[in-house]
């Protein structure tokens, strides 16, 4: 899928618009839900919204449970995981003093 990013975005807008008509509700019914204007919504269905935004119309019409098919969990590589081992506590440190050094000058 060789898209430029503004033609996956309407794809995406057309996607929500068809999910709220599906469900045989209005832009403001949408949008007093995911507590968005209804202006909002209609960006969205455009193509044009903001992250946040999107995901809260997405809850409003129950679409959140998609979004690990949209963007799966990525693991992690192995050469990720082999800088994160070097990093591994091995053991438990002792406990460090929380009251500050102070100096006293009166000495001099």
């Amino acid at each position: 899928m060789n898209s430029s990013p503004s033609t996956l975005a309407g794809e995406i807008g057309n996607r929500i618009r068809q999910a709220r008509l599906n469900i045989n509700q209005t832009q403001q019914q949408v949008a007093e839900q995911a507590g968005v204007s209804r202006k909002a919504v209609a960006g969205a269905e455009a193509g044009k919204v903001q992250l946040e935004t999107l995901l809260a119309i997405m809850q409003a019409l129950q679409l959140t449970s998609q979004l690990d098919a949209f963007l799966p969990p990525q693991p992690l590589s192995p050469v990720q995981l082999a800088k994160l081992r070097g990093k591994t506590r091995q053991k438990a440190g002792r406990a460090r003093s929380t009251t500050p050094t102070t100096t006293d000058d009166s000495t001099w």
